[in-house]
């Protein structure tokens, strides 16, 4: 059962609560409203959590396990004020999703991606990256190499421009598969070095397809 405790306070302090569903905004929930989180134990699910209401700002995954604070999900800042479960997380199996340089599939440079990548650079593809198309499983693309600087989660489907994964410019440098739902207690996702990547050159052209104590459950 995808769920998250959630407490006010970092060290797993304050008043707490469970959710197990998305959260729009954590300010408008029923009772005393929590102005941010201050930590979490995501107990069951793979989750993306959101520095601004409405699922907007910077993005954050997160895998079984606790995270004390902010610095232990990647924060750039204290804020966490959403978040969405991800649906998809079962469809781990042969992931592949295709990067393309310009808006919309218009033909230009592309990349088909099946594992991880540290640096699109040295599939022979520029950094930027202002179309995607995740053909299987659950993605996360990074502005920055050697998975680092900001993190947009991709699930299957089909991103036209930037503004579709949550990014303020196309810059792409990195990217990869969510591979398993790691167990409670171990260290944040990503823990393991990079798979050396198998990346072929496509053509663009891409037709349509869409295709605890005080616990209350929200």
């Amino acid at each position: 059962c995808p769920q998250v405790l959630i407490y006010e306070a970092a060290g797993f302090q304050g008043r707490s609560f469970t959710i197990s569903r998305d959260i729009y905004d954590l300010k408008r929930l029923p009772g005393p409203a929590l102005p941010t989180v201050g930590s979490l134990h995501v107990l069951g699910g793979c989750w993306v959590g959101y520095e601004k209401e409405g699922f907007r700002g910077h993005q954050y995954l997160l895998e079984e396990g606790e995270y004390q604070d902010w610095r232990q999900w990647g924060g750039y800042n204290k804020e966490l004020v959403s978040l969405r479960l991800i649906r998809t997380v079962r469809d781990f199996s042969d992931p592949a999703l295709v990067l393309f340089e310009a808006m919309d599939f218009e033909e230009g440079p592309s990349v088909e991606l099946s594992e991880a990548l540290p640096d699109t650079q040295l599939a022979g593809y520029g950094t930027i990256t202002q179309s995607i198309h995740v053909l299987s499983g659950v993605w996360v693309a990074y502005e920055g190499t050697n998975f680092s600087g900001e993190q947009y989660i991709l699930e299957k489907g089909v991103y036209r421009n930037c503004e579709d994964w949550g990014a303020a410019d196309c810059h792409i440098a990195s990217a990869q598969p969510i591979l398993q739902v790691r167990a409670p207690g171990t260290p944040p996702w990503p823990r393991d070095p990079p798979v050396p990547p198998r990346v072929g050159l496509v053509e663009a052209g891409l037709g349509q397809d869409t295709n605890q104590p005080h616990s209350v459950c929200f």
